[in-house]
């Protein structure tokens, strides 16, 4: 259950670079329990929201993040 503690969607798409509504998106495709970009959001689906951009990020490094000479 969300407490006042907990960032709400807005916030955490912030951080992560994204615009709010992509993640309220991106969350309701996944069947996240989100209403809108001022959804609290739980530190369990906190995880599994970072999780996906970490997962990403890192594709992105091995993927030709590397220079040419």
């Amino acid at each position: 259950m969300p407490t006042s503690k907990d960032p709400k969607l807005y916030e955490l798409a912030d951080q992560l670079g994204i615009k709010p509504k992509q993640l309220v998106v991106k969350c309701r495709e996944a069947g996240l329990p989100v209403q809108n970009r001022l959804t609290r959001v739980p530190p369990d689906i906190e995880r599994i929201i970072r999780g996906w951009f970490d997962a990403s990020n890192e594709t992105d490094s091995q993927t030709g993040s590397i220079d040419q000479p």
